[in-house]
């Protein structure tokens, strides 16, 4: 089980998240991560690109080929 919370703080920071968690997690393993979603002010629209990061149709995929 993989747990990040609180990590994402710049648009590229969900992208390499995903590609960290897809490499290290087991072909059964659980990644849970944990976001403050803010409305206003400098981190605003965070939550937009952690969705797109873990649903891209070219997000990394892991050793058995799956995605997260």
């Amino acid at each position: 089980m993989l747990l990040a919370t609180d990590v994402v703080y710049a648009p590229e920071h969900a992208r390499l998240l995903c590609h960290c968690a897809t490499q290290l997690l087991s072909d059964d393993g659980t990644f849970w991560m944990l976001i403050t979603i803010r409305s206003e002010g400098k981190f605003a629209g965070i939550l937009n690109t952690v969705e797109a990061a873990f649903t891209a149709s070219d997000r990394p995929r892991g050793k058995s080929g799956r995605r997260l």
